[in-house]
């Protein structure tokens, strides 16, 4: 806990059904009592808050995958570098937090972030962005992204599993596949067939089994795989054999690994990072060139 000396905690109220509220108030009265300095900035940090940012020695995200890219892109938007993270995660999927091996039950939140502040170690891991948008478990680019651009146009308030039925029906009803082209470190991987493409800083998908299983955020390298998919039949047909991890010796399937990635389609196809919307192809996919770090519980 000595090395940090100021904290600042970026947290979304509503995250955890408003716990985010009560963990961020919960820390902002323990941490001072523990040697620590700390500001609570709630929802998107504003310009005003720069200076808050500029000074910390760490940074708490209470929340979901959303919030944690938030926090790092605040950051490296301020002093051009992302200072060690802390997530409490508080949102649907909580990708991120799954991977750092962070469960804690709400009534421990607090109590485990100062024990994690004081004992936790370092881990330096890699971030990636796509169509210039900071990013850290994975890019999608197909039905998947779909999803969740009807998920933005007519969401309100905090998102649960079941938000997603709506806008997963109105995916279903108008999305098309049309050919993609995809290109890793200047060479083209696949061209001129319609697919889906995930492009994966860690196995997880939020599906419960992983759709890129050799993907590690710590190797400098993004896994892609691409999977040739027709039809919302052919895309049922993929889910299942994903589902028993199955889908990467199909016919046409390719996995690749690489540090760029360009996808263009026939027609602009929606994408999503980490659960969020993120402009359309033609999209450039690319590392970071410096790993963020990360701290995790003991």
């Amino acid at each position: 806990m000595s090395s940090f000396k100021t904290v600042a905690i970026l947290a979304n109220p509503l995250a955890g059904q408003g716990n985010g509220r009560a963990t961020a108030e919960a820390l902002q009265t323990s941490l001072p009592a523990a040697g620590v300095g700390v500001t609570v900035i709630f929802d998107a940090p504003a310009a005003a808050n720069a200076e808050v940012l500029a000074a910390a020695d760490a940074v708490i995200a209470i929340g979901g995958d959303g919030t944690l890219r938030a926090a790092a892109s605040r950051c490296l938007e301020v002093r051009g570098n992302i200072p060690p993270l802390l997530l409490i995660p508080m949102g649907t999927a909580n990708l991120m937090g799954r991977y750092l091996g962070i469960h804690w039950l709400p009534e421990e939140l607090a109590q485990r972030a100062i024990e994690s502040l004081r004992n936790g170690r370092i881990v330096m891991l890699d971030a990636a962005r796509a169509n210039g948008k900071l990013f850290f478990v994975m890019a999608g680019i197909g039905i998947d992204a779909q999803i969740i651009h009807e998920m933005d146009r007519i969401r309100s308030g905090p998102i649960k599993y079941a938000s997603y039925v709506v806008p997963a029906a109105l995916a279903l009803a108008k999305y098309r596949y049309v050919p993609l082209e995809v290109i890793v470190d200047g060479q083209t991987i696949f061209a001129s067939a319609p697919a889906m493409a995930f492009i994966a800083n860690i196995s997880e998908y939020g599906t419960g089994f992983p759709v890129a299983p050799d993907a590690r955020p710590d190797d400098g390298l993004l896994d892609v795989c691409i999977v040739p998919i027709v039809s919302l039949v052919e895309g049922v047909r993929q889910f299942f054999h994903a589902a028993a991890g199955e889908h990467i010796l199909g016919e046409g399937v390719v996995y690749a690994r690489g540090k760029e990635i360009e996808i263009r389609s026939a027609k602009p196809l929606p994408v999503q990072i980490d659960g969020d919307s993120a402009g359309y192809t033609p999209t450039r996919i690319d590392l970071l060139p410096i790993r963020v770090p990360f701290i995790v519980p003991v």
